[in-house]
């Protein structure tokens, strides 16, 4: 049986948005970044899980199982290969997937990391271990360090010492001493 030019349209771009955001498109997906409509894709298969079974991109629950597991792996190839205790970002910046990958899979980035054993912003931290990434992030610029470097370098997010110490600021005064 011949698919219609249109229905051949709409599993191109399913597809095409599959491999682009690693997972099966949504259909906001579909409004803001195809060149098809989703009433198209609805009228043209009559439901979505349709729509995705024909394109190819609806995941089983094996697939999915598959995906968790890749992207952990990576993940845990990343922590690995860095040395000392490295923010979050860092970590970002250095992943062969998109962040989006991992929201979508685990929630968060740092879901997935603590699925592998790697704490960014450990709740359970004292203030010793806070102070010490504060003052190894300091001694290693030579300075004060900013929030943003905090967030590069350090095991704590800004958000967390200003939760720990009451501000940002208070966590960097009593970290670093002249």
């Amino acid at each position: 049986m011949e698919m219609s030019s249109t229905a051949e349209e709409v599993i191109d771009e399913v597809q095409r948005l599959e491999r682009e955001l690693e997972r099966p498109p949504l259909r906001a997906d579909i409004a803001e970044r195809s060149g098809v409509t989703v009433q198209e894709c609805l009228d043209t298969f009559g439901t979505w899980e349709k729509m995705l079974r024909a394109a190819g991109v609806l995941p089983s629950t094996r697939k999915g199982e598959d995906a968790r597991s890749t992207l952990l792996a990576e993940l845990r190839l990343v922590v690995d290969g860095m040395e000392g205790d490295v923010g979050q970002e860092a970590i970002l910046d250095s992943l062969p997937r998109s962040e989006r990958a991992y929201r979508y899979w685990f929630g968060s980035v740092s879901d997935a990391l603590s699925e592998i054993g790697v704490g960014v912003d450990d709740p359970g931290a004292d203030t010793a271990e806070m102070r010490a990434d504060v003052r190894r992030i300091a001694d290693h610029l030579e300075k004060y360090p900013t929030q943003r470097e905090v967030r590069l370098y350090g095991r704590f997010s800004p958000h967390a010492h200003r939760i720990h110490f009451g501000s940002f600021r208070a966590a960097i005064a009593e970290s670093v001493v002249e």
